[in-house]
């Protein structure tokens, strides 16, 4: 499915990127807006780094410095969780084909790489299937923790309802359980930051 810059699902990505790079500049952190460099050569409108050896792959939305060291961050926006009956749990995930260009960007920059989502609507309960609230949250784990604690799911977006809908590539997605996620307080330290670049800096 062809990226459309002017779907609400994509204005909200947008917002949510210039809002987190704001708010960690405020902070104190020097942050590189990479979103704003981009190339449609991948039908998607997404960062693209070269790479060594030729070819690119896409990257994090922000390189962000402090005094804990460099961090990738990507940013996404999510109307909320999606509970997992099979699994009982709330989840979040982004495309297979980019969790897999981020772990790459890791290896070649040796610099850790988290992913950051605005959430719209947190569930009221967090451990059962319930309502989703009015209420939003920020929320962020690294990738190395993703990769532990989440899954391959083939039939993702779309489920069997929408076999065309399958991601990036037709590859799927990466989910992991939202209880594997921790709140960013926003204006809070970038994630990654306080010591936890060093922990999970890719060898």
């Amino acid at each position: 499915m062809a990226y459309d810059a002017a779907s609400p699902e994509a204005q909200l990505g947008s917002l949510a990127e210039s809002e987190a790079a704001r708010l960690m500049a405020h902070r104190g952190h020097l942050v590189v807006p990479i979103f704003s460099a981009t190339q449609n050569t991948d039908n998607a409108d997404a960062p693209l780094l070269y790479r060594p050896r030729g070819g690119f792959v896409v990257g994090p939305d922000l390189l962000v410095f402090s005094a804990a060291g460099s961090t990738w961050i990507d940013v996404k926006a999510k109307t909320g969780p999606t509970w997992r009956r099979t699994h009982r749990r709330w989840e979040h995930g982004i495309d297979r084909a980019c969790f897999e260009d981020y772990e790459a960007v890791g290896r070649f920059s040796h610099l850790p790489v988290w992913i950051l989502i605005l959430e719209e609507h947190a569930p009221i309960d967090s451990f059962r299937e319930s309502e989703l609230s009015g209420r939003s949250a920020w929320l962020t784990i690294s990738l190395s923790d993703a990769r532990q604690t989440g899954e391959e799911r083939r039939d993702w977006p779309g489920g069997p309802a929408s076999p065309a809908r399958r991601g990036r590539h037709g590859l799927g997605g990466w989910l992991w359980p939202r209880n594997a996620m921790r709140p960013w307080l926003a204006g809070g330290s970038a994630p990654g930051g306080d010591g936890e670049v060093a922990a999970h800096t890719p060898g």
